[in-house]
C-alpha cells in the first residue's frame, strides 16, 4: 500500500481548496435603506435631505415604569393604531409634556 499523504489542492486548477468553503454561502446583496417615516407630529424632511447623524439624539436611558393593565392596554392600542412601538409612543408624549 503506497502511503499517500492528503492535500488540499484542487486537481483541476492547482490552487487552494478549501472543503469548509462548500458550507459558506455568499451575502446576498443588500438594497439602499429606504427612509424612514417621521415621528408621530413631525414634518417629513425635504427630498434629498438627510439628517446630520450627529444631532440626533439617541434613546440611550432606561426607565422602569408601572402602569395600571387598563392604562397599558389603552396604551398599546393607541401605539398599536398609529403604527408606533408602546416606548416610542410614550417617549414622544413626555416629550411634549415637557415642551
Amino acid at each position: 500500500m503506497a502511503d499517500r499523504k492528503k492535500t488540499f489542492t484542487n486537481q483541476l486548477g492547482g490552487q487552494q481548496f478549501n472543503p469548509a468553503m462548500q458550507f459558506i454561502s455568499t451575502a446576498p446583496k443588500t438594497e439602499p435603506p429606504k427612509p424612514v417615516a417621521p415621528a408621530a407630529g413631525r414634518e417629513p424632511a425635504p427630498e434629498g435631505f438627510r439628517l446630520n447623524p450627529m444631532y440626533i439624539e439617541k434613546k440611550s436611558r432606561r426607565l422602569q415604569l408601572l402602569l395600571k393593565p387598563s392604562i397599558y392596554d389603552a396604551v398599546k392600542r393607541r401605539a398599536e393604531g398609529e403604527g408606533v412601538s408602546v416606548n416610542d409612543l410614550i417617549n414622544t408624549i413626555l416629550e411634549d409634556a415637557t415642551k
